[in-house]
């Protein structure tokens, strides 16, 4: 898997290999269901755009918009990791969700 991180994702001596006894690059805080690897497995290889700001990034609900409307535009999968900080904000993500069909996925 061919990995390009922008932002402070990972260590660069988890991406370029340096460290080959570090099997693990953080700590995941939400469970990982079985569904998103199953849903990804039947994806092209090299064909999912996979979007994820972590915790620490604050995404205003217009740049949530922006980055929406631009993923449907690119007519191509993806899966988008996309906490809620409010009751407004769970609100927008439902309402981006029922946009969404198989091809595409917003995991809260």
């Amino acid at each position: 898997m061919n990995v390009i991180a922008i932002g402070p994702l990972m260590p660069s001596a988890f991406c370029d290999g340096s460290d080959l006894t570090d099997k693990s690059f953080g700590v995941d805080l939400f469970s990982v269901s079985d569904d998103y690897f199953q849903w990804l497995d039947s994806k092209p290889e090299h064909s999912v755009i996979y979007v994820s700001f972590g915790n620490l990034a604050v995404v205003k609900k217009k740049q949530k918009a922006e980055i929406f409307h631009a993923l449907m535009e690119s007519g191509r999968p993806f899966l988008w990791v996309l906490r809620s900080s409010n009751s407004e904000e769970e609100e927008i993500h439902k309402m981006m969700k029922n946009r969404l069909n198989g091809d595409r996925i917003i995991v809260p």
